[in-house]
C-alpha cells in the first residue's frame, strides 16, 4: 500500500505525506533525512513494511524537494539558501 495524501494545515498550508506497508500494522513514523522526500521508503519496497507488519508514515519536510507548501518566511529563506 503505497499512497500520498494531502493535509491542510491551520495556516493553510498543504503537508503531503505517504503511507506504507500493511494499512492494519503497527503505525511508525518515518522522517527521512534531508534532500529526499516522503518517497525515500520506496528504496526498501513497500514489501518490507508489509512483511514486518509495520504501516510507515512518511511526511514530507519543510525544505524537501516534494509537495509539500511553504510558507512566506521558509519560501524566503529557501531561496536565499538555494541562491548561495
Amino acid at each position: 500500500m503505497e499512497s500520498t495524501n494531502l493535509l491542510t494545515l491551520p495556516d493553510d498550508r498543504q503537508l503531503a505525506y505517504a503511507e506504507y506497508g500493511d494499512p492494519n500494522g503497527h503505525p511508525v513514523f518515518y522522517f527521512h533525512g534531508g534532500g529526499t522526500s516522503r518517497l525515500e521508503p520506496l528504496l526498501l519496497g513497500d514489501d518490507v513494511f508489509i512483511r514486518l507488519g509495520l504501516r510507515l508514515i512518511a511526511p514530507d519536510q519543510v525544505f524537501s524537494v516534494a509537495v509539500s507548501s511553504l510558507n512566506e518566511i521558509d519560501a524566503a529563506i529557501a531561496k536565499a539558501l538555494l541562491s548561495e
